[in-house]
């Protein structure tokens, strides 16, 4: 009877030291620390991989990534390369208009004879613009309030036609307009005097451009990738037949995985020359040259591994 009281008072102690200590480790569990969300973050990971690229020391353990990476990485890399380019451009997209301007002085009149059957679209959404040059005072239409509000900007003999910037950035704002603001007319038939509507011509050259940004930055990022790619690829194959001539032991997979990091600096250096310009006369070699120096230095060094 003793036995059992004893074991009984021994469980019970037991148990409420388990819950003790388990309590103790639950409030004493240390939080995630700030460096390991850190480190976790896409732009930590992709920083560290950039700087790594620019190291060939470093090129051993970046060829041992799986290919997905390295191709992810790449495509990372023109993305965020462009998009710091479209930025630091800003200065020069705010000049547009004025540049527009100075040009338009230097004309005293415009006239469009073109005569289309039909409207012809010249871009599609996001934003749309169409020329339509069967538009004429002798349809009737009430310019101030037009039937067409199907596209941003109409182009026609009677002047050019816009919705407000607002309404072309999303169509539900159209509704805080009124009927006969959600179309703005500029000029009439007189619009072809260049110099009396110079403002108004250079204003709507600013928001054509500016309607244009999107297509240029897809365009950009695919001829980018595309050539980057296939500079990759050829230098790739390239080293990987010169390394089976010389009997290494380097695989297709390694090379590639060196190529696609060494291009980095090629990247970053001529995207951002688009937007700044510094890369002029021979400076223009420069980016290939290092992205050779730096994927052969890369791969004489895994090679030394073997």
């Amino acid at each position: 009877m003793f036995r059992k009281k004893r074991k009984a008072m021994e469980f019970e102690v037991k148990q409420k030291k388990s819950k003790a200590s388990d309590f103790e480790t639950e409030a004493g569990k240390p939080g995630v620390s700030l460096f390991s969300k850190v480190r976790r973050s896409f732009i930590f990971n992709f920083l560290i991989t950039l700087l790594k690229s620019l190291n060939p020391d470093a090129y051993a353990r970046l060829s041992s990534k799986r290919l997905s990476q390295s191709f992810t990485y790449f495509f990372q890399l023109i993305l965020i390369m462009l998009l710091i380019s479209f930025i630091l451009m800003i200065p020069k997209f705010g000049s547009i208009q004025k540049t527009a301007a100075d040009k338009l002085s230097e004309f005293s009149s415009f006239k469009l004879d073109a005569k289309t059957k039909d409207t012809l679209p010249i871009i599609s959404n996001p934003f749309s613009a169409v020329l339509d040059t069967t538009l004429n005072a002798s349809k009737g239409l009430n310019y101030s309030q037009p039937p067409f509000t199907e596209y941003d900007v109409i182009i026609s003999d009677e002047g050019i036609f816009r919705k407000p910037f607002a309404c072309m950035l999303w169509e539900p704002l159209c509704y805080l307009y009124s009927p006969e603001e959600r179309m703005i007319r500029k000029g009439g038939s007189d619009f072809s005097d260049v110099l009396k509507y110079k403002d108004d011509y250079a204003r709507i050259i600013g928001v054509i451009t500016l309607m244009f940004l999107p297509y240029i930055f897809i365009i950009l990022f695919v001829f980018f990738s595309i050539k980057y790619i296939l500079l990759v690829l050829l230098f790739s194959s390239l080293m990987f037949l010169a390394s089976k001539g010389l009997k290494h032991k380097l695989g297709f997979r390694k090379i590639l995985n060196i190529a696609l990091h060494a291009v980095s600096v090629m990247i970053v250096l001529q995207i951002l020359s688009f937007s700044l310009g510094f890369l002029t006369g021979i400076l223009i070699y420069l980016p290939l040259a290092l992205f050779l120096l730096f994927f052969i230095i890369g791969v004489i060094i895994l090679q030394e591994e073997y």
